[in-house]
């Protein structure tokens, strides 16, 4: 899972200020990471195997690009990433819980902190890699609608800086996670509101401009049109879903952060146990949201070729212009 107060995880149990974590910091808590994460693993790996293109009836409109695959590519690269810290993190947690009991320290305490706290701030990056890389993904989706080029310098930029500044600064501002007020580790929040917001904004700007497309390749738009444009928006908006699944509860609870910081300890134990669930199966959800049928696994038992149908256009576009849409 990643949120600001994991920090907490790796504080001295002695601190009274972190007492309703420590309480179900246990062995079912982790046992749950470590479940999830599995799956996460398990979906980020599956969404990095090479594929190969089947060229199927109305593939002038079948939203496939080289450069949207790409993105795809480093979105399940950041979810291997952080699923793998949270593996790590919660595997070494049960190990220390059923060594050394429920506060999961051992007499080496300071070294314990350290590989904690690495794990969780490398998990946070991790995770909000994979934020920026789905914005990335709805912006080049728009630009690829209007047949612009995408910038890849800047989506990586954007993708691997930010959350590095991003990270740090929470991360130096708030001593450790240990010290400070939990309310001052609500920046780390805005990435995920700033997410929330633009994604399902540029997606629908994107399906305004499908039935524009879809005029200037045939000059008509018949059923098969409509049923391609309605399937786009279908597929568009299992992302958004599957987005707000995930991260809608860390978003909630931030927003309890700000405006309620004593709430009710129950409340804020429930909203961890589903981070806990959703937070890693962001890259199994993401395996099946961002999955195309004409898509297939290059496996090295069969070489399968583009399977060639008679309304294939005979000119293929240039993916590289933009002419074909999104992966």
């Amino acid at each position: 899972m990643s949120d600001p107060l994991m920090q907490k995880f790796c504080c001295n149990p002695g601190n009274s200020s972190i007492s309703t974590l420590i309480h179900f910091n246990s062995g079912l808590y982790n046992i749950i990471c470590l479940a999830s994460s599995l799956a996460g693993i398990s979906g980020a790996a599956y969404q990095m195997l090479p594929r190969h293109e089947t060229w199927l009836s109305m593939q002038w409109f079948s939203l496939t690009s080289l450069r949207g695959r790409q993105i795809i590519i480093w979105l399940a690269l950041g979810d291997l990433f952080a699923s793998l810290g949270v593996f790590l993190r919660s595997s070494s947690k049960l190990i220390d819980y059923f060594a050394y009991g429920d506060t999961g320290f051992s007499d080496n305490a300071d070294s314990d902190i350290l590989y904690c706290t690495i794990l969780v701030m490398w998990t946070q990056y991790f995770y909000a890699v994979t934020w920026c890389w789905t914005l990335c993904y709805a912006a080049d989706t728009w630009l690829a609608v209007q047949k612009r080029s995408g910038y890849p310098w800047l989506y990586h930029c954007v993708a691997w800086l930010l959350p590095a500044v991003l990270q740090g600064s929470i991360y130096f501002s708030t001593g450790g996670g240990c010290e400070r007020e939990e309310t001052s580790q609500l920046t780390n929040y805005s990435l995920v509101a700033v997410v929330m917001v633009s994604l399902p904004i540029l997606f629908w700007l994107a399906v305004r401009h499908l039935h524009v497309l879809a005029m200037s390749c045939l000059s008509q738009v018949t059923n098969k049109e409509r049923s391609v444009i309605r399937s786009v928006r279908h597929r568009f908006g299992l992302i958004v879903l599957a987005f707000y699944v995930c991260w809608l509860p860390n978003l909630i609870h931030g927003l309890l952060l700000a405006i309620w910081p004593k709430g009710p300890a129950c409340l804020q134990v429930a909203l961890w146990y589903m981070m806990a669930v959703l937070n890693p199966l962001q890259a199994l959800f993401n395996s099946a949201v961002y999955r195309r049928p004409n898509l297939k696994l290059v496996t090295p038992f069969k070489r399968s070729q583009p399977e060639l149908s008679e309304t294939t256009p005979l000119v293929q576009a240039n993916i590289n212009s933009g002419d074909l849409l999104v992966s």
